[in-house]
C-alpha cells in the first residue's frame, strides 16, 4: 500500500486572552460563588458546580478566566476564591466608592487597560468600530473580536464610563 502524505495542520488562529464575559455577569456569577464559599479557597470542581458548567468544558473555561481577569476570584495555590475586589464592589460605602472599584476590575484585563487608555478623552467607539480594531491592530479572530467588542462596551457602560 502507498502511504498517503501527511497533511500538516496548520495552527489555528488564536487570539489575545480577554474577557468573554461582561463584568455585570462576572458580578452575579461571583455572587453565586460567594453566597455558598465565602471567601474560602474552592476548587475548579465547586465553582463549575455553583455555576451549573461542566468544569472542564469551554464556556466554563471562559467563565472562569473572566472573573480571574476583573479580579473578582483569585488563585489560592490549585483552589480559587472570591476576591478582595468584589467585596469593595459589593459592600461599598456609597456610589463613588463602588465606581471606583468597578472601574478597577473593568481596568483589570490587559487588553482593557489599552482600550480604556485609548477611549478615556474620546469617548467609547461603536461595537463594529471596535471589532475591527480588535481584528486589525490587536490581532483578534472576527468572531472573539465581537465577543470582546460586547464584553468591553457593555462592562464599561455598566461601570459608569461612555
Amino acid at each position: 500500500m502507498d502511504a498517503l502524505p501527511l497533511v500538516a495542520k496548520t495552527p489555528r488562529p488564536k487570539s489575545p486572552n480577554a474577557p468573554a464575559y461582561t463584568l455585570q455577569e462576572c458580578l452575579e456569577d461571583a455572587r453565586k460563588i460567594f453566597r455558598v464559599e465565602n471567601q474560602v479557597a474552592t476548587s475548579r470542581e465547586s465553582i463549575s458546580e455553583h455555576l451549573g458548567l461542566a468544569s472542564q468544558s469551554g464556556p466554563f473555561n471562559r467563565k472562569l478566566s473572566s472573573l480571574r481577569q476583573y479580579g473578582l476570584l483569585e488563585a489560592i495555590g490549585k483552589h480559587l476564591r472570591v476576591g478582595d475586589l468584589f467585596l469593595r464592589i459589593e459592600h461599598a460605602l456609597d456610589e463613588t466608592e463602588r465606581c471606583r472599584a468597578l472601574r478597577e476590575a473593568l481596568g483589570r484585563p490587559t487588553i482593557f487597560q489599552r482600550l480604556l487608555a485609548q477611549y478615556e478623552q474620546t469617548g467609547l467607539p461603536s461595537h463594529i468600530n471596535l471589532t475591527n480594531q480588535l481584528i486589525t491592530k490587536h490581532r483578534f479572530t472576527k468572531k472573539n473580536a465581537e465577543v470582546v467588542s460586547r464584553a468591553f462596551l457593555d462592562s464599561s457602560r455598566f461601570a459608569g464610563l461612555g
